[in-house]
């Protein structure tokens, strides 16, 4: 589980608050008619009952809605209102960073990495299904087979559109250890589930077969049995996709091995790009994508992210206001907690455990329980 610290009132990401007037207008009521009698008394006192049917009520109506028309005559406020700093940068601490790469991000660049690289599918705070890359899935009756469109208007930040067969052609690589070395993919999202995806891990084959390029912007994800929750593997950071011409050509010496480390020059299909990320100078900017197909344009304009393997340092950072977020981890939430619990912010966040079985020895009681 982690928690963040946060302090300024800048935006979240992908949304926009606009805020829309409704002009209403009203018409006045109808001028009641008098007629005129010569009478006597009981008359007049029929005079004075029209007289009182006429109601000022329908006047007051009018002028409260003149009233509302005043109130949404008002702009509405902009991106930088008097809610949120005029400098949308976004500050944040956290322990460290690794090489930007979806299929072997495992630390701490999660948390930005699918606004990059986009995964088809995002979970809202209640861990439901949301598109993100693509439009919507189908499942067949016993959900062996799945297919999903890629949004039609999907390209990378140079102009060229995203396909279906980029995404097959990147897990590939990424399901292969001797390619990508070091990755998550296969273990995080548990993709081998997908046709032919443990052969390629397994180093037996080489094409994930179960994944069908049906047409530019259409996927077909062929199963080895049925999985209920695949929509929500495909929502997991991990499997977020990357043009092979740049996993090829930007790379960095990671010990013996080069790898891709994604940068300036990387295409990027999120709402953000890379503009500096120096995992050797611990230098990091990202920057809004020029060419971001969304609806909604992102509020943020810019994200520094900085490194800090101290949590009490990352604390420090926070209190001068040297950073907005500060992620920490470890007890001194606690303090934060019971001292300020207002600026203290838990995130959930889905974790990976692994058990295994130790057959090497014998079984121990433990309580009531064996283990």
């Amino acid at each position: 589980m982690f928690s963040a610290v946060h302090r300024k009132p800048i935006a979240v990401a992908l949304t926009l608050v606009v805020i829309l007037g409704i002009i209403a207008s009203a018409c006045a009521a109808p001028t009641p008619q008098v007629v005129e009698k010569i009478v006597e008394k009981p008359v007049e006192k029929q005079v004075e009952k029209v007289v009182t049917q006429v109601v000022e009520k329908p006047v007051i109506q009018t002028q409260v809605v003149e009233k509302s028309v005043v109130v949404t005559a008002t702009p509405a406020p902009t991106a930088a209102g008097s809610d949120m700093a005029a400098d949308q940068t976004l500050h944040f601490v956290t322990r460290g960073f690794g090489r930007m790469d979806p299929a072997s991000e495992g630390g701490f660049g999660r948390f930005i990495i699918a606004y990059l690289f986009m995964p088809l599918f995002v979970h809202d705070n209640k861990n439901n299904i949301m598109p993100w890359l693509a439009t919507g899935y189908e499942a067949n009756a016993d959900m062996t087979v799945y297919t999903v469109k890629i949004n039609p208007k999907a390209v990378w930040s140079d102009g060229s559109p995203v396909t279906a067969q980029e995404a097959k052609d990147y897990w590939t690589y990424a399901a292969d250890p001797k390619a990508c070395v070091g990755c998550y993919f296969g273990a995080f999202t548990g993709f081998s589930i997908v046709k032919g995806v443990q052969e390629v891990i397994d180093g037996k084959g080489t094409e994930l077969t179960g994944v069908v390029v049906k047409d530019a912007k259409t996927l077909e994800f062929q199963l080895n049995a049925p999985d209920p929750i695949f929509p929500h593997r495909l929502a997991l950071f991990d499997s977020g996709f990357v043009k092979m011409e740049d996993v090829k050509k930007q790379t960095v010496k990671v010990g013996e091995n080069v790898m891709f480390n994604a940068n300036a020059e990387t295409r990027f299909n999120g709402p953000y790009a890379i503009k500096t990320w120096d995992i050797d100078k611990k230098q990091y900017e990202i920057v809004q994508n020029p060419k971001w197909w969304g609806d909604k344009k992102p509020i943020i304009k810019r994200i520094i992210p900085s490194e800090s393997a101290d949590e009490n340092v990352s604390y420090i950072q926070w209190q001068n206001n040297e950073v907005d977020i500060a992620f920490l981890l470890s007890n001194i939430r606690e303090k934060i907690r019971a001292t300020d619990p207002k600026t203290f912010t838990l995130i959930p966040y889905a974790t990976n455990f692994f058990y295994y079985f130790r057959i090497q020895i014998p079984p121990r009681v433990m309580k009531e329980g064996v283990v």
